[in-house]
């Protein structure tokens, strides 16, 4: 295969970017992720990929639910420090607005256009990464915009 051109090809793939929040027993964790899709209308459902390595991903099966915060353009840094390894910023969320959605608990963003709360119903492992997949049991407006992307950013996470 030609490494140069499958990397070219996955980052022109366009993303948005998001925040999954999951409880940690009486506190909140979040992690940035991008490779999202809804994978049904009826009953409305996403799939999103996780890292194997993450620690969102053992707080994410101990829990069963997750929200999903959309990042508004020109929210680069939020997107960044989200997404820093737990292991060099153990507490992503100090000084980041934030309040428990109504369905699950799980930490939803002052600062997203809008959030979505899913129940897990699925786990597709996929290379170094786990499909999530989630029925949506609760959603929110908070303000209209567009949405973060990958290439906004300056972010490479493909390839």
């Amino acid at each position: 295969m030609d490494t140069d051109a499958k990397k070219q090809v996955l980052r022109s793939i366009v993303y948005g970017l998001y925040a999954l929040g999951v409880r940690d027993g009486e506190g909140a964790h979040m992690m940035t992720v991008n490779w999202v899709t809804q994978t049904s209308f009826e009953p409305p459902m996403l799939a999103v990929a996780v890292e194997n390595e993450s620690r969102s991903l053992p707080l994410l099966r101990e829990a069963g639910a997750f929200a999903l915060s959309v990042l508004p353009a020109g929210a680069r840094q939020l997107a960044g420090r989200l997404g820093r390894s737990s292991a060099t910023t153990p507490d992503k969320l100090t000084g980041v607005a934030h309040h428990a959605g109504p369905a699950t608990g799980a930490p939803v963003l002052d600062e997203g256009t809008g959030w979505l709360e899913c129940r897990v119903t699925a786990e597709v492992p996929s290379g170094d990464h786990v499909l999530v997949v989630a029925e949506v049991v609760e959603a929110g407006v908070q303000r209209s915009g567009d949405t973060l992307t990958l290439k906004e950013t300056g972010f490479r996470y493909a390839g």
